[in-house]
């Protein structure tokens, strides 16, 4: 680790010229400066380098700490904020005294409802937030300081001799509350007045709801100790969970979104602005009503600071996309409850393509942002919103040239609506095709229908490593993504309609769905359809907008390559040197192998092939996600089925999971109270009718959705003799995030798409036996 930052140091001043020139960028005006020089030692203890081309020790934490920040402060000094466990007594706790409070037993006890979030058993020790100040030293050494080219002097810094002092001490809150990647433990700002912390609320009841607050705590020194009472930022009536407390530039108000209601999960956030310069006794927000102006609606999850502090900036999920837009704000007309915008927020970026991942402000004004798309995994922009209804905006750099990198286009990526079944309202889809023609000789391609999570999720036009629908279309599948009942980003209405029926209107989308596109899309072989989804039905795609130094560019960029798409450019020139009569000889040996005998109700039959045409006379009893699907009519539609991390029983799932109070919501009541509606909605009650190829992805970290779920479904189909695998990964949980773990996900998931919708030929991937039987470890899967 040493070697490193050494390594990384005599890089650093040309680095330093290079990025300022290019982003035009002053890195040693900014505060953010020291994020970089932070290296946790072989002992644990955290050692803080200094942005100099020769570096020296400016101090040592004797902890482990995360999530570092700094600002500089009117006096001089740098405020550093970060996380990091507290002993019992809310001491900061080093590794030696965490090793020496350790049990020797490995029992765990609990008498309340936090047992496991996420993928991580709750610990012992507590987390919380810490901060203190590196100070400068009067005289230094000329070979040791750092040259700060606006005041032309030179400081070295040293860290304070004082121990970090614990901002939450005292108080029940614990920060980070979890780490989960979903942005539900909480997140911090730091001015130069003070922190602005959205965390749990320690009174929630985890069981029935989830919510988060915003607080704030004054500081003037960052030396005070301990810390000054914490002061929570009032929002009557919304008692919902708080996104992104940020604050303006000067640090004198704070902005962030909450919902109203406990239960949070993709309902659209009110912004809040509230003051905090000056205010004496309880901070009360502002609600900046510009929601309902113009019917515009999006899933507002970020808000950040113009330089002046007259707009904000609003990071919104609208039809598939993550958008940012533009509000202004009157900060002299904050004394009421609501102050109503009365224009609609401006939208900075394309309406058409992409989603904005993250936003910068730079000193001048502008923006710096990082974006993706289906085709681009990522793309770094300056917008200038000086005028927002004309934002001018410079490429720096695409990182796949829009696609081409890949063979790929936007070319390949068309959207369609479609209306529901009973016509009252229309469905978004994607709708993405090969870059190359069908090789049959109808000309036809296989269709690939994925189903987003959540429920209350939504496919969006942007880039993933672990669900990204490119795979299968560069395997000749014709993706289609429709955003059904639940999905968000199309308003309450929609996002709401799912609570109390995750079982009839999602399946009637789906089938809407397909039939539209036997109707309309030409070359669509229904014949030849594979659905695959996962948690409540697909890839849960969460947007998170988050704002970061331009120091995390370097890691950003090296980390851009997307796992699984090597080698596209090869395998498509193996393609363009097959034949046709080579891949219609695998098309008839993967139409031959769906014609193996399966076991029905206990008797050997024939499973039902994939029929294109047939219309659905049943009423649906279910069908919210893969393995409910497996059990309605509409399963007969698919040659397979591929089901990653999905309930399997409604009543066990719920219940050990780590949110036990979101499917109650969902399905609008508690078990014990109506058990009726559990069970019309539940996957395990009709098993008497799967008769599909099924494969299930299951991983033993799973909280959300325990292993139990995967495996018996999986044995379900096992015992009743269908065609059947399941694939897991040690520490893994919900999503699956190792390299060479996706790359074994992929390679399955394809091989085994491709043998049951005869989709075979050079450049496909074919299904091998299952890992315990090529030789490799014998791992307990």
């Amino acid at each position: 680790m040493f070697y490193f930052f050494y390594l990384f140091l005599s890089f650093f001043p040309v680095l330093t010229h290079f990025l300022s020139t290019f982003f035009h960028i002053n890195f040693m005006s900014q505060s953010s400066f020291l994020e970089r020089f932070s290296s946790k030692r072989p002992d644990e203890r955290t050692t803080n380098w200094s942005p100099t081309h020769r570096a020296y020790l400016a101090g040592t934490i004797n902890a482990a700490i995360s999530d570092l920040q700094t600002k500089i402060l009117p006096t001089g000094n740098i405020a550093l904020a970060f996380t990091a466990i507290a002993d019992k007594d809310g001491n900061l706790a080093s590794a030696g005294s965490l090793a020496a409070a350790k049990p020797p037993h490995t029992a765990m006890e609990f008498e309340t409802t936090k047992v496991r979030y996420w993928n991580e058993w709750w610990k012992l020790e507590r987390s919380s937030l810490w901060y203190t100040t590196l100070c400068p030293i009067s005289s230094p050494t000329s070979a040791d300081s750092t040259f700060d080219s606006e005041s032309g002097e030179s400081t070295k810094y040293k860290l304070s001799a004082n121990p970090p002092t614990n901002a939450l001490k005292n108080t029940a809150i614990e920060f980070p509350w979890c780490n989960s990647p979903l942005g539900e433990g909480g997140s911090f700002s730091l001015s130069t007045t003070g922190l602005l912390i959205t965390a749990v609320d320690p009174q929630w009841n985890p069981a029935k709801e989830f919510r988060l607050e915003v607080y704030y705590l004054p500081l003037t020194t960052f030396s005070e100790a301990p810390a000054p009472p914490l002061k929570q930022i009032q929002t009557p009536a919304w008692e919902g969970r708080a996104i992104g407390g940020v604050f303006d530039v000067k640090g004198e108000y704070a902005a962030f979104v909450k919902n109203r209601n406990r239960y949070p999960l993709g309902e659209i956030m009110d912004i809040f602005v509230a003051k905090l310069k000056g205010v004496e006794g309880d901070i009360v927000a502002t609600r900046v009503d510009a929601v309902k102006i113009g019917g515009w609606e999006p899933l507002v999850m970020a808000v950040l600071w113009s330089e002046d502090s007259k707009t904000l900036f609003l990071g919104g999920e609208d039809r598939g996309r993550d958008k940012l837009y533009a509000l202004p704000v009157d900060l002299s007309d904050l004394g009421g409850e609501v102050q109503e915008v009365r224009e609609d927020p401006v939208l900075l970026t394309p309406d058409d393509e992409g989603s904005v991942n993250a936003v910068y402000r730079l000193p001048d004004g502008k923006l710096f942002l990082n974006s993706s798309s289906l085709t681009d995994s990522s793309t770094y922009t300056i917008l200038d919103p000086s005028n927002p209804s004309a934002p001018s905006t410079r490429l720096l750099s695409s990182f796949t040239e829009n696609g081409i990198r890949f063979g790929l286009s936007r070319t390949q990526i068309s959207e369609f609506t479609f209306p529901s079944k009973d016509g009252t309202y229309n469905i978004h889809s994607f709708l993405l095709t090969p870059s190359f023609p069908s090789p049959s000789p109808s000309k036809t391609s296989p269709v690939a229908l994925l189903i987003h999570g959540g429920p209350q999720s939504a496919w969006k036009d942007a880039w993933s490593t672990r669900w990204n629908p490119l795979m299968w279309a560069e395997q000749g599948y014709i993706v289609v993504m429709p955003n059904i009942t639940g999905s968000t980003g199309y308003g309450d209405k929609m996002r709401e309609a799912v609570a109390g029926d995750w079982c009839g209107r999602g399946t009637e989308d789906l089938e809407a769905c397909l039939e539209w596109v036997e109707r309309e899309c030409e070359g669509a072989d229904l014949g030849r359809c594979v659905a695959l989804g996962g948690s409540y039905g697909g890839k849960r795609h969460i947007s998170v907008f988050f704002f970061f130094s331009p120091f995390s560019l370097l890691m950003i960029w090296l980390d851009a390559f997307p796992v699984g798409m090597w080698g596209l450019s090869e395998r498509r020139r193996d393609r363009e040197e097959s034949t046709v009569q080579k891949r219609d000889s695998d098309l008839k040996k993967g139409a031959n192998h769906r014609e193996k005998t399966s076991m029905t109700e206990g008797k050997a039959s024939k499973p039902t092939q994939p029929q294109k045409n047939k219309k659905l006379t049943t009423p649906f009893p279910a069908g919210y996600m893969i393995n409910h699907l497996a059990g309605v009519p509409l399963s007969t539609r698919f040659a397979t089925l591929v089901s990653h991390n999905g309930p399997f029983s409604l009543t066990s799932q719920n219940l050990a999971s780590d949110t036990p109070w979101a499917v109650a919501h969902d399905t609008g009541s508690h078990l014990w109270d109506s058990p009726a509606v559990w069970t019309h909605q539940d996957p395990s009650t009709r098993t008497s009718t799967w008769t599909r190829p099924m494969l299930f992805i299951h991983s033993p970290s799973d909280f959300r959705v325990p292993v139990t779920e995967g495996l018996a479904a999986y044995m379900v189909c096992q015992m009743r003799g269908i065609e059947s695998r399941w694939l897991g990964f040690e520490g893994e949980g919900h999503w699956v995030l190792g390299r060479e773990n996706s790359l074994v996900w992929w390679g399955t998931v394809l091989g085994w798409v491709n043998r049951y919708a005869g989709n075979g030929g050079v450049g496909r991937v074919e299904l091998g036996p299952p890992v315990t039987e090529v030789g490799g470890s014998q791992r307990w899967f």
